[in-house]
């Protein structure tokens, strides 16, 4: 009699699991049929085993081909928008998906992969999941077509490779992202585009352990706010970081490698530009000419920058900078004109542009160097460069044609020692052992005190 209760209680226990949950072996599912009209399903044995909200979809189930040839846009469009409707995820086989034309994602999106990289020059050849954008337009779309906000879209361990093959020829922009909050973009490798992430209000996310190689511009962020980009490669694009108006965010832990501006801050059309509030820190920029050959066809490096702020793309408008932290990066510039190249015209500004604890390598450059008419507040605090090897020690703040509020110089800086007669600009004067400016008509000592 036992034995029959039991028997019972564990019929009416699968009954009712079975109503709540269809069940598909991996071994059984055949990843091109339909799905069930019942939309809580569980994938048992293999990668995927949550379920209902959690349960991942492959764009497979929906017909890609995942063979790097096929266009597979609508099929992986498909899947985007049935993991919308019922709040799914999506898994990118360990393949290649070619698609032509921008795919849209939705609020809500999680899209990911098994991460690997490309090791490819001519063609889509790579291991991990890989989309390939064989087009010119936008990739990855994640903008409200009715205006709103698009939140909490995570993208997550796969390749997004554009068309390009070298750095003067690619086309089109990897992700794009409009009125964006609460977003995650980590362990991705996005190549070959003009752009690869491009943001306007773009706020409270990260972008971290992502590489952004062989593009014209990285990152180029127009508004943001509250963001992080931390433990990234930016390898071999023209510009690595672009910042237009960006408030309270930051550059943490990045390698930065052959570029020929790191990070350029500049206006953006038709508005006063403000950047408020950045740090950037703990952060390894290297530009070695010894190491590449300036004819292998890659990113140039001579005359490079680390920080660009340079006023160039509306000088009718304003560039504001205020509150920089630039702090512990290790800056190996071998060859190059300045560290931090500072370009500005009448009416720009920037208050508290704060160096502390850097290192500096570069021969004959300067680590500030300014001209324009823009008026500031700089600090220099413990930063260091060595001599040998790697540094002639010949680094110095030069160039100042603009009204200093406040400067300071402390640490083993060597200020520039050439008189320049042009109004506003500053030397240190190596036979009187004190600081000179030309003020327009004559040479003036500044005050030591």
């Amino acid at each position: 009699m036992k034995k029959l209760i039991l028997m019972l209680c564990m019929l009416l226990l699968f009954c009712g699991y079975a109503d709540a949950a269809t069940n598909i072996g991996m071994d059984k599912l055949n990843w091109s049929q339909t799905l069930p009209a019942d939309e809580n399903i569980t994938f048992n044995g293999g990668f995927v085993t949550k379920m209902s909200t959690d349960m991942y979809i492959s764009p497979t189930t929906f017909g890609a081909k995942i063979d790097g040839v096929t266009d597979d846009t609508a099929a992986l469009q498909t899947c985007i928008e049935y993991a919308f409707d019922r709040g799914y995820a999506i898994s990118l086989p360990y393949k290649t998906i070619r698609i032509t034309d921008e795919l849209s994602i939705p609020s809500g999106t999680t899209m990911e992969g098994q991460r690997g990289r490309q090791c490819w020059q001519q063609g889509p050849i790579g291991n991990g999941s890989f989309i390939f954008y064989d087009g010119d337009g936008i990739a990855l779309n994640i903008t409200n077509p009715d205006g709103g906000y698009i939140y909490a879209v995570t993208l997550r361990d796969f390749v997004l490779c554009g068309r390009g093959t070298t750095m003067d020829n690619n086309v089109g922009t990897g992700i794009y992202c409009r009125n964006l909050s609460e977003f995650s973009f980590s362990g991705l490798n996005i190549r070959h585009f003009e752009t690869g992430i491009y943001g306007d209000d773009l706020t409270i996310g990260h972008i971290d352990e992502t590489e952004l190689i062989w593009c014209d511009v990285g990152i180029d962020i127009d508004f943001g706010a509250q963001f992080w980009i931390s433990h990234c490669n930016i390898w071999n694009n023209h510009n690595g970081i672009k910042f237009g108006t960006v408030t309270s965010s930051g550059i943490l832990y990045s390698q930065f490698e052959r570029c020929t501006n790191f990070i350029v801050a500049d206006t953006r059309d038709g508005f006063d530009t403000t950047q408020y509030g950045i740090l950037i820190k703990g952060n390894h920029f290297n530009n070695d000419p010894r190491i590449y050959s300036p004819d292998d066809g890659l990113a140039p490096y001579w005359n490079c920058r680390m920080i660009n702020i340079s006023n160039s793309n509306d000088p009718t408008h304003k560039l504001i900078l205020s509150k920089w932290t630039i702090e512990t990066n290790n800056i190996y510039m071998y060859k190059t004109d300045h560290h931090i190249s500072i370009n500005f015209t009448a009416g720009d500004s920037y208050a508290y542009l704060n160096l502390y604890d850097n290192l500096f390598y570069g021969l004959n450059t300067s680590v500030v160097a300014e001209i324009g008419a823009g008026t500031g507040v700089l600090s220099f605090v413990g930063n260091s460069i060595p001599s040998g090897n790697y540094s002639s020690g010949n680094c110095k703040v030069s160039g100042f044609s603009t009204i200093w509020d406040r400067t300071e110089i402390l640490g083993g800086l060597k200020l520039n020692t050439t008189p320049t007669l042009v109004e506003g600009s500053i030397w240190y004067d190596d036979v009187e052992k004190e600081m000179k400016f030309y003020n327009g008509t004559g040479v003036r000592t500044i005050p030591s005190s």
